[in-house]
């Protein structure tokens, strides 16, 4: 079963955080209930809590700019998401 936690999308299944997400309206040529879900491959809650929020602004920039995924924004932040 999954264990939700304080940070937006955040869930533990086993000793695994996930990273789940709704898809945002803007984007939404999908059903209703469709969900952007990954794992983060982290069992520290600190480190996998940083990584969500860090995912949860990036997904906010591109619901307020969708345009950000080509002018680069998204990749930057993502490259800065890798190295973390």
């Amino acid at each position: 079963m999954a264990t939700r936690h304080d940070t937006s999308n955040l869930e533990r299944r086993g000793h695994t955080f996930y990273w789940r997400a709704r898809v945002p309206t803007r984007f939404r040529k999908v059903p209703p209930q469709a969900r952007l879900s990954f794992s983060l491959r982290l069992s520290d809650h600190h480190k996998a809590a940083y990584m969500a929020r860090r995912l949860n602004t990036l997904l906010a920039d591109l619901t307020v700019r969708p345009t950000a995924a080509m002018t680069g924004l998204a990749s930057r932040k993502w490259s800065v998401l890798n190295a973390a």
